[in-house]
């Protein structure tokens, strides 16, 4: 069964951002595709360090041990992958941040998240807060992995989903905001079927 695996970028557990993710896993589960969500806000990410170890010609791997070697991995399993921030000052957390850097271990080795579906979302505390900004900057870090980057889908169609809200009260409020992110989990879940069927007729 195909897989979409969804990155919690906030430093708070159980806060907006984690709403709006899980709104959009569920409504990908229900496509038909297994999901799984791992959340950055515990976890030991240490920065890049640009060393350029992890070339093939080098070590091959990258030298610093921490958790983002697991959720690599997990990346590099995963068919789809869904990452969702809050947003601060118009641009993706540093957590988040630290982890897209450290993927430069998966393109060096040979473009490993290459054609896998990328989705992103987007948490502000106003509904002109920076969304697009954030959004546009992990669809940058998606292209430059050579991924395929999907929208919210139909009938909206923009960059990924939105959601307006200062915490988890209001996110569950945030009635256009969670029926974005469902689209998006949604049309992540499709992208991913549509990519499995077409390999499976090669």
């Amino acid at each position: 069964m195909a897989k979409i695996l969804g990155i919690m970028g906030s430093h708070r557990q159980g806060g907006a951002t984690e709403f709006y993710l899980n709104e959009a896993l569920k409504a990908a589960r229900e496509e038909g595709v297994e999901v799984e969500m791992v959340s950055l806000h515990d976890k030991d990410i240490k920065f890049c360090r640009v060393c350029y170890e992890c070339r093939p010609e080098n070590k091959g791997c990258c030298t610093l041990k921490d958790d983002a070697l697991e959720i690599l991995r997990r990346m590099e399993e995963a068919d789809g992958i869904l990452i969702a921030t809050p947003v601060y000052f118009g641009l993706p957390s540093s957590r988040l941040k630290a982890l897209m850097d450290r993927t430069i271990s998966l393109r060096v080795a040979g473009f490993k998240l290459r054609n896998k579906v990328g989705g992103a979302l987007a948490v502000g505390a106003h509904r002109h807060g920076g969304q697009e900004i954030a959004l546009t900057a992990i669809h940058a870090w998606m292209l430059v992995h050579d991924m395929l980057v999907v929208s919210d889908g139909m009938p909206t169609a923009h960059f990924g989903a939105a959601g307006f809200a200062r915490g988890r009260a209001d996110a569950e409020k945030d009635e256009i905001g969670v029926k974005l992110a469902r689209n998006l989990g949604k049309r992540l879940a499709q992208a991913v079927k549509l990519l499995e069927k077409a390999g499976k007729q090669e």
